[in-house]
This record gives structure tokens, C-alpha cells and sequence, in this order.
């Protein structure tokens, strides 16, 4: 991994870093993950493109990660309005029961990034935050209402008095209500642990190349 840093300051439009991560990843064991682990926690908050794999071998080995080493990685993305790297850190507080503070929740309210609190939501931490926050969107504003859409959606049903039924209607956001629909998965090693065991076969047919 230390070949690899040095090459991605030389070549920053690569992904050396990512790729060496998830080799490595695919041959850990029980008594080796922790090192890895430790070694893309002291990475991730510069690196935040391993920050995937990390979650991957954390929900795969079921293994926790400290409390500071998480809140310094989200900080650092919240203020850098990293939405994705943010989300897969909530992801990762989500997956090993971790909490998130007050402060560092205030400042993802703060930086008004959908995503980051649609996470929030899916980790079922500081849901009251995120109601406040869909409370005082200007209703009068299509265009403010349609970037955080999502949270609309997924607090609808819980918030009745926010008063986005009009808008719902016209969105045909209710449809999706009234279907059950919802676009956020709880992020827990039991709900990921078998993902794949659900998923239907798919018959291929039998085609004859027509060349």
C-alpha cells in the first residue's frame, strides 16, 4: 500500500490506491484484517476512494472500527462536500452500530447535502434533525423542494404537518407513498450479510450466434 500512495502522487488521475486496496482485500482473513483496517482508517480521510472497500471488508469480516477514527474520516468530508465519501462513512457507523455526535451531525445539516442526511435517515440516527430540516424548506420554491426530494419522500409518510401532499401529488411522489416504495436500506451486517442470497435467478436463452 505504500508503493502504491507514492505512485498515486505521481500518477493522481490513476486509481493505484483503490485497485491495490481491493486486491489486497479479497485475501484477508480474521487475523489479518485488522491491520488493514487500521491502515485504510489512517488513509481514508486523503484517500477517501478505498472508503467502498473498507465498508465492504467491514460488512464481509464483521469487524468494528473506532469511534475517532470515524468522526475525523466524516468531518473531513463533510467540509469538503465529499456527498459520496460521506455517505459510505455513514455507511460504516451504520454497519458497526457506531454513533453519530451531535456536532458532527449539525454540520451535514449544515452543509445542506441531501444525500448525507438521506444516510442519516437509513442509519436511523438524528432522524429528528433531518424532520427539522424538511420542515423549513421553502415551499414556495419548487426548485428547493425538488434537491431534496428524497427526504421529502422518505418523511412524508412520518411528517404529515410539513405539508408536501400538493407537492407529492404533483411529483407523483405519492404513487411511490402509496406503493410502499422506499430508497433507503438500513445499514446493518445482518440486513447485508445474505444480500445475494435473495436475488432471483435470471435464465439466460439459448441464442445462436448469427455471425
Amino acid at each position: 500500500m505504500d508503493a502504491a500512495l507514492g505512485l498515486q502522487k505521481r500518477f493522481p488521475a490513476g486509481s493505484v490506491v483503490k485497485y491495490a486496496a481491493r486486491s489486497l482485500s479479497t485475501k484477508l482473513t480474521k487475523d489479518s484484517v485488522s491491520i488493514f483496517v487500521k491502515y485504510m482508517l489512517h488513509i481514508a480521510a486523503d484517500a477517501p476512494i478505498v472508503l467502498p472497500i473498507l465498508a465492504d471488508v467491514v460488512r464481509r469480516l464483521n469487524h468494528s472500527v473506532s469511534t475517532p477514527s470515524l468522526d475525523a474520516i466524516l468531518a473531513r468530508q463533510v467540509l469538503f462536500r465529499r456527498s459520496d465519501s460521506a455517505c459510505w462513512t455513514l455507511y460504516i457507523y451504520g454497519l458497526c452500530g457506531v454513533a453519530v455526535s451531535d456536532t458532527l451531525a449539525d454540520s451535514i445539516i449544515a452543509s445542506r447535502d441531501c444525500m448525507a442526511m438521506a444516510a442519516l435517515l437509513a442509519i436511523k440516527q438524528h432522524e429528528s434533525k433531518v424532520t427539522a430540516f424538511v420542515k423549513r424548506i421553502d415551499k414556495a420554491v419548487p426548485y428547493d423542494i425538488d434537491q431534496y426530494w428524497l427526504l421529502v419522500h422518505e418523511l412524508q409518510a412520518s411528517v404529515p404537518e410539513a405539508g408536501y401532499s400538493t407537492y407529492a401529488e404533483q411529483s407523483g411522489l405519492k404513487l411511490l407513498n402509496d406503493e410502499g416504495v422506499s430508497f433507503l436500506r438500513a445499514a446493518t451486517m445482518d440486513a447485508d450479510a445474505d444480500e445475494d442470497e435473495d436475488e432471483p435467478e435470471v435464465e439466460v436463452p439459448d441464442v445462436k450466434d448469427p455471425f
